[in-house]
């Protein structure tokens, strides 16, 4: 829901799982159901683009925790999140949950992924992978008449082993940066993915946010006071 919200611009709909029923060939739909719209709320459209821009930045920008989220297919946009669960792993280290939300594709989203696995090293290894699986399989279906292998899936079989990467390649080579590498405690692959078709996003401000946050969290613009009032302030201390 946040990163479809995130990626329509603003509108938040009611989660739903069912689409349409077709019962004796009469279709059936529920109207889908608006619960928020943060235009409404006070958030301007302009704030929401940044946060777009900024989850474009996390896949596709250098350094982005979620480059293994790009595709060949479409631009996908993320947030990759790496919560501890505190519990500690056999080896005495924290236990985290990966996270990654996601949409695409970026200029006229239509798919809002999110993912989440436990016991997971980190959102942009582990989650980001899978949500691109996830995005390719299905544009793919749409975009090049993809027909995906019509066979039976095996029998899963659960655990809470730690997952530490997620790769569909035959022979995986990504290697590490650290396991701190981003704000959120997620690693970076060394070896970027492969680059998408277009190289910069078509829509969206550059950020322009310099200033640190401040004790309360809060990112003020820096305002440079004029030098008189400054000089008299400085005189009467």
């Amino acid at each position: 829901v946040v990163a479809a919200t995130t990626a329509n611009g603003g509108k938040c709909y009611k989660p739903r799982l069912v689409h349409k029923i077709v019962e004796d060939g009469v279709e059936q739909r529920q109207d889908a159901v608006l619960r928020y719209d943060l235009a409404q709320e006070g958030i301007p459209p302009e704030k929401i683009e940044l946060v777009r821009a900024g989850m474009w930045d996390v896949v596709n920008a250098a350094g982005g925790t979620a480059r293994r989220a790009r595709s060949e297919i479409a631009q996908v946009s993320g947030k990759t999140g790496t919560a501890q669960t505190g519990r500690k792993r056999d080896n005495g280290d924290n236990e985290t949950n990966a996270w990654f939300i996601s949409f695409a594709p970026y200029d006229k989203p239509k798919l809002a992924v999110c993912v989440m696995v436990e016991n997971g090293k980190a959102g942009g290894v582990v989650g980001a992978p899978i949500a691109k699986k996830v995005i390719d399989e299905i544009l793919s279906i749409e975009k090049y008449d993809y027909v995906p292998p019509d066979a039976p899936v095996e029998e899963a079989e659960g655990n809470f082993d730690f997952v530490e990467l997620v790769s569909f390649d035959a022979n995986p080579t990504e290697a590490f940066v650290g396991d701190d590498d981003g704000d959120d405690g997620s690693a970076v692959a060394a070896i970027p993915a492969a680059p998408v078709r277009t190289a910069s996003r078509t829509q969206g401000p550059a950020p322009t946010v310099k200033k640190a946050p401040d004790r309360r969290g809060s990112v003020k613009p820096v305002r440079k006071a004029r030098r008189g009032i400054l000089s008299r302030f400085r005189r009467n201390r």
